[in-house]
């Protein structure tokens, strides 16, 4: 019986607090929940939002005449489909 409760963890030790994982600061625990907190403090103006701003307007080009021809097959008016590609 000994042997069947040492295999199903019957007799378990304490575990050492080197082996836990690391407590997470409350600041820690925003950034995982909240990711702009870990990436914005280095986000560089200057070298960065160019870039942010191309690819923005490569994927409004690509949504917006996706937008309006998927409303158009749905019979609904092209602004619709506007509305629902700006709130989703």
């Amino acid at each position: 019986m000994s042997c069947l409760r040492s295999l199903v963890g019957g007799n378990q030790r304490p575990t050492n607090e080197r082996f836990l994982a690391p407590k997470k600061t409350p600041f820690e625990l925003a950034q995982h929940y909240v990711p702009i907190l870990k990436w914005l403090p280095h986000y560089q103006v200057g070298q960065d939002l160019k870039f942010d701003l191309v690819a923005g307007i490569t994927v409004a080009m690509m949504l917006i005449p996706q937008e309006v021809s998927l409303s158009t097959i749905m019979h609904v008016p092209a602004h619709h489909g506007l509305y629902t590609a700006a709130t989703a």
